[in-house]
């Protein structure tokens, strides 16, 4: 199997823990906690025999693509001398 092929089945692995718990697409922009990394790696490096090093590149190149997230969960990255304007319109 190649990496790409990896990546897909990975992903496929996360959407269907997403569906399986019934999350609606709210739950993306809430930053909910998906399908477990280490349970994926135990699934694919030893029931499937990838090598550690396929799984970190394959979820690596996910990451990448803005599929996934591993990292810690951020609310807002604003950069710096970013502005928000709210204008409201009085009756």
């Amino acid at each position: 199997m190649s990496l790409n092929d990896l990546a897909k089945h990975i992903l496929a692995d996360v959407l269907a823990d997403f569906r399986a718990r019934n999350l609606g697409s709210g739950a993306l922009s809430d930053g909910c906690v998906g399908a477990s990394i280490v349970a994926l790696e135990m699934k694919y490096c030893t029931e499937e025999s990838h090598s550690k090093v396929d799984f970190d590149l394959a979820i690596k190149q996910l990451e990448e693509s803005k599929f996934v997230g591993t990292g810690p969960m951020v609310p807002y990255e604003n950069t710096p001398g970013s502005q928000l304007v709210i204008i409201r319109h009085f009756q």
